[in-house]
């Protein structure tokens, strides 16, 4: 069972509960999650959970805050945590064409993954404009102009540079 969301931690004591309720019917579980919840709360439930979906979305702070309003440091240090506690953790990197998709930032993401014992995989997960007509709907922004999806050769060169870096599996996610 994957818990989703938006962020499932924004509802924690109901993604603590659902995740008991999984345990107890023997499910494997996993937690889509940004990273920004108080660690207590990834702590209270790490026995619940077989493994991490972990947002990183920009590696550069100045800019994870413009663009998420949230800070990296508390982001970063809770993965840090998981991982010295033995979390499996899938680090889930969207990247979308002119804001993120820079060198720097591979690097960054490879060099993190490189730090970590429990990244089990890098999932590069490409922009995709699905929500616009959603953002218009409900008269919101949709905060980036890109016009469709990156082609795919764009996603190979991208794949390609983080495997250039890092020796943890990269993958299309």
């Amino acid at each position: 069972m994957t818990l989703s969301g938006g962020e499932p931690m924004i509802q924690y004591d109901f993604a603590a509960e659902l995740l008991k309720a999984a345990k107890a019917n023997c499910l494997h579980t996993c937690l889509e999650t940004n990273g920004g919840a108080p660690f207590a709360h990834y702590l209270a439930i790490l026995e619940l959970v077989d493994l991490f979906l972990y947002d990183f979305k920009e590696s550069e702070p100045e800019r994870h805050k413009r663009f998420t309003g949230a800070s990296l440091d508390r982001i970063v240090a809770n993965l840090r945590e998981l991982d010295k506690r033995g979390a499996s953790t899938v680090l889930r990197c969207p990247i979308i064409p002119g804001v993120n998709d820079r060198n720097d930032h591979f690097r960054a993401i490879a060099d993190l993954a490189e730090s970590l014992d429990h990244v089990i995989e890098i999932n590069l997960m490409p922009y995709h404009p699905l929500g616009r007509s959603k953002s218009a709907r409900i008269g919101k922004n949709f905060g980036v102009e890109n016009s469709g999806f990156p082609p795919d050769d764009t996603i190979t060169a991208w794949i390609e540079t983080v495997k250039s870096f890092s020796s943890v599996p990269v993958k299309k996610g």
